[in-house]
């Protein structure tokens, strides 16, 4: 049997660059198509929570911004779908 496992990537944040430093499987999936549309679900909520702490914290500090903007690692999800193949 296949199974899709969306899991969470943690981004540990460095002065010079994000490291992923874990993933965690949060939730399975029997359908690809399921996993994938839970994935964007979840991107979603985590790309709203940086942009409100980037509303919340750039006002008072600088740490926050950086040339760009917001330092939060948009260009790498902060999910991923796996497939696994569970033996009998």
């Amino acid at each position: 049997m296949i199974v899709y496992i969306v899991q969470k990537r943690h981004w540990q944040f460095n002065d010079d660059y994000y490291i992923l430093e874990d993933s965690s499987p949060i939730r399975g999936f029997e359908s690809g198509d399921d996993a994938e549309s839970y994935r964007l679900q979840c991107e979603e909520v985590e790309h709203n929570r940086w942009k409100k702490m980037e509303e919340t914290y750039a006002k008072s500090t600088d740490w926050f911004k950086g040339e760009e903007g917001v330092k939060a690692p948009f260009e790498y999800p902060f999910f991923e779908v796996i497939v696994a193949e569970l033996e009998p």
